[in-house]
C-alpha cells in the first residue's frame, strides 16, 4: 500500500488567495503531469496543464471520455487572445459579457504560435480540426489558477454515469479516487503515472472555503478506503 499524503488548505472567503508556497505546489504536480481537482462555475472539474505530455489522456482515461473534445480554462481574456484568432463576433460576445460572466467560444488556434504549440495543443485536446474551445470561467478560483500558472488549464467536468454533472464535494472525490484506482491496476495506466504526482486539489464550500490535496505515489496502488478515510481523518482535525 502506497503513501497518501493529505493536506488541506483554508481560504477564509472569495476574496483569500493561497499562498505562495501552495501554488507553488499546485504547479510542480501540474508541471509533472498531476491533476487537479477544480471547482468549476457548474460543477466539479479535472484541471491539467494541456501540453504537458499524457496528461489529458490521464484525464480521458480517469473520466471516461472517449476521446471527446476538451475545453480549455483561461484566466483573461488577454490570455485567450495569446492562444486563439478571435473576429469580430467572438469580441462583440466577449466586450457584453459582465464581470466573472462565463462564456465558452470556439476559435482557430493563434497563427502567432509556435508551429509545435500548433500541431500539439488540438491534438491534446482531441480537436480534429485544430480549433479550441476556450472557455472564460464564473469560478474565481478556476481564473486565479490559470493567470498564477500562465496558462489554460482543461476543463473536463466530472459526471455522474447517468451524465449529470457532479456537484457534490464527496461524489467528485469518490469518482475521480476510484477511477484511479481502477485504472492504476493496468500496465499502460500504470507506466504513465509511474512519475506522476496526482494532486487532488478540491474546494469544499461552507462558511469559509477549504481546498483538500492528496499526492499519491508512484503506482496508486491504494484503496479507496484509504483515500476517503485518511481525507476524512484530517478534516475532522481542523
Amino acid at each position: 500500500m502506497k503513501e497518501v499524503i493529505v493536506e488541506v488548505y483554508t481560504l477564509d472567503g472569495p476574496d483569500d488567495i493561497l499562498t505562495a508556497g501552495e501554488v507553488h505546489k499546485i504547479r510542480t504536480t501540474l508541471n509533472s503531469g498531476g491533476i487537479c481537482i477544480v471547482p468549476s462555475d457548474t460543477c466539479y472539474a479535472v484541471a491539467v496543464k494541456p501540453l504537458r505530455a499524457g496528461a489529458t489522456e490521464l484525464v480521458d482515461r480517469v473520466l471516461d471520455r472517449n476521446h471527446t473534445k476538451i475545453s480549455l480554462s483561461f484566466g483573461s481574456q488577454a490570455m485567450i487572445e495569446r492562444f486563439v484568432d478571435l473576429g469580430i463576433p467572438e469580441y462583440r460576445i466577449l466586450d457584453s459579457l459582465k464581470r466573472s460572466q462565463p462564456v465558452t467560444i470556439v476559435a482557430p488556434i493563434s497563427e502567432t504560435l509556435s508551429p509545435e504549440t500548433r500541431a500539439s495543443l488540438p491534438r491534446a485536446v482531441f480537436s480534429e480540426n485544430g480549433s479550441l474551445g476556450v472557455r472564460l470561467s464564473g469560478s474565481i478560483f478556476e481564473r486565479f489558477l490559470s493567470n498564477e500558472l500562465d496558462t489554460p488549464l482543461t476543463t473536463a467536468a466530472i459526471n455522474y454515469p447517468d451524465g449529470n454533472p457532479v456537484r457534490d464535494f464527496h461524489d467528485a472525490v469518490e469518482i475521480v479516487s476510484g477511477s484511479l484506482v481502477r485504472n492504476s491496476s493496468q500496465k499502460q495506466f500504470r507506466s504513465q503515472l509511474s512519475a506522476t504526482l496526482a494532486y487532488l486539489c478540491v474546494h469544499l464550500v461552507r462558511s469559509w472555503v477549504s481546498l483538500i490535496a492528496w499526492t499519491l505515489q508512484e503506482s496508486l496502488s491504494i484503496v479507496r478506503e484509504t483515500l476517503i478515510g485518511a481525507y476524512w481523518k484530517t478534516l475532522l482535525a481542523l
